[in-house]
């Protein structure tokens, strides 16, 4: 996570944590979490398989989404 906090500006996980809760109602853990479920059911209903990606590509998808709710 320390990846994404310094892609957004933050210079500690800390407070790029805590910025993230104020904007999201969660912790990016917990979001990270919540999208990957909501993503592979949406896969499940479609008949696709979810492509595998690694630590960074959630890392990703918590800074996009942090971003502009913090800046």
């Amino acid at each position: 996570m320390d990846t994404a906090a310094r892609s957004v500006g933050h210079r500690s996980v800390f407070t790029f944590s805590r910025a993230f809760r104020r904007a999201r109602g969660q912790a990016p853990g917990q979001y990270r979490h919540s999208t990957r479920r909501h993503s592979r059911n949406r896969h499940r209903q479609s008949g696709h398989q979810p492509s595998i990606g690694g630590r960074g590509s959630s890392t990703r998808l918590v800074a996009s989404h942090c971003s502009t709710a913090v800046m």
